[in-house]
């Protein structure tokens, strides 16, 4: 059976280049398998982008000497348990986090909007509301009438649907 440990990074860096990659890459060239869970986070610029999912955290399978592994660029320490013993992660914990990280792994969509088409706010206090796209650049720029004014504010892509 497969015993794997968690090894708490210290945080920061950019998110396409993080101190948990840069740990998980030199633990590997020690011999070590490693796992970070990640999330696909694409931007305009990087529409491959993943980044992990928890920050600070890598997950090393194996018999760790922690002697040399705490030398190591970026490792803070050996994730513990409350009664200060090193956690010990089983192979199947290990599958059960990747199978939940592969259900949450959605590529968010954004709409194509463009100014005149109608929408609806999906959530928060406006929910139900119905609007009218006023510009489609970067953030949309919505229309909408309550107690009869006119209201225009920018919203999220992710935060309406087509009406």
């Amino acid at each position: 059976m497969t015993i794997w440990h968690g090894i708490i990074t210290a945080r920061g860096g950019f998110p396409w280049a993080t101190i948990e990659d840069a740990v998980a890459s030199k633990l590997r060239e020690m011999g070590y398998r490693t796992w970070i869970p990640r999330e696909r986070r694409p931007t305009q610029r990087r529409p491959d982008l993943s980044v992990p999912m928890v920050r600070g955290y890598v997950f090393a399978a194996g018999d760790i000497d922690w002697q040399v592994v705490r030398k190591v660029k970026g490792v803070i320490r050996p994730l513990r348990r409350v009664d200060d013993t090193l956690a010990v992660i089983t192979q199947e914990q290990i599958d059960r986090m990747r199978a939940v990280c592969a259900d949450l792994a959605v590529e968010i969509v954004k709409p194509k909007l463009r100014p005149g088409d109608r929408v609806r706010i999906r959530k928060g206090a406006f929910a139900g509301i119905e609007a009218v796209i006023i510009e489609a650049t970067g953030s949309p720029i919505i229309e909408y009438s309550m107690m009869g004014k006119q209201f225009r504010q920018p919203v999220a892509a992710d935060q309406i649907e087509a009406a």
